[in-house]
C-alpha cells in the first residue's frame, strides 16, 4: 500500500455510487489507496520545494539546482523546476509552484496570449527570437495565470 500527502486548503468528502470522491482545499489530506486504485489530480495544482543556490526575488522561473533559469542559456532547456512564490535569500528552501494557479497583483498581463520565460527567471509575453523559447502559463485575468510549463522549443 502506498501513501499520498497532498496539502489543500478544505477537504470534501463525497460518497458516490463508484466509492468515495474526496476533494481536498485546506490542511494536509493522507490517502491510503488499497492496490491497484486510481488517484486523479484534481486539485488543479502542484507544488515543491529547492535549496536556493542565489538569492531568488518571488514570481521568477528557477532551475532543478536553484537557479534563475534564462531562456539564453541553452542547458536551462531541460532543467526548468517551476515558479518561486515569493523571495528567500540563497541556501533556504524556496517554494515553487511547478503546475497550477497563481496571482500577484503587480502583474498586467494580456489575457489570450501565452506567457514565456525570458532572461533571469522573468516572464515576458513577448516570444523570444533567441536561445530557446518555452511557454510558462496562460492568463486567467491580468493578474494571475495558470503555469503549465511547455517543451523547450530551441530557436535556429
Amino acid at each position: 500500500m502506498s501513501e499520498m500527502t497532498v496539502q489543500p486548503k478544505i477537504v470534501k468528502v463525497n460518497p458516490t455510487d463508484d466509492g468515495v470522491s474526496v476533494a481536498a482545499v485546506r490542511k494536509n489530506v493522507v490517502v491510503n489507496p488499497q492496490k491497484g486504485t486510481v488517484i486523479y489530480n484534481v486539485l488543479g495544482g502542484g507544488a515543491t520545494t529547492v535549496v536556493a543556490a542565489e538569492n531568488l526575488g518571488g514570481h521568477r522561473i528557477v532551475t532543478v539546482e536553484g537557479y534563475y533559469a534564462s531562456k539564453d542559456n541553452l542547458s536551462d532547456k531541460f532543467k526548468i523546476l517551476g515558479m518561486t512564490t515569493g523571495a528567500v535569500v540563497s541556501g533556504d528552501d524556496a517554494s515553487i509552484i511547478t503546475h497550477g494557479f497563481i496571482t500577484e497583483s503587480s502583474w498586467n498581463w494580456t489575457v489570450g496570449n501565452p506567457i514565456f520565460l525570458d532572461a533571469n527567471g522573468l516572464l515576458t509575453q513577448t516570444p523570444p527570437i533567441g536561445g530557446f523559447r518555452m511557454i510558462i502559463g496562460i492568463p486567467q485575468t491580468s493578474t494571475s495565470m495558470f503555469v503549465d510549463i511547455s517543451e523547450p522549443i530551441i530557436i535556429i
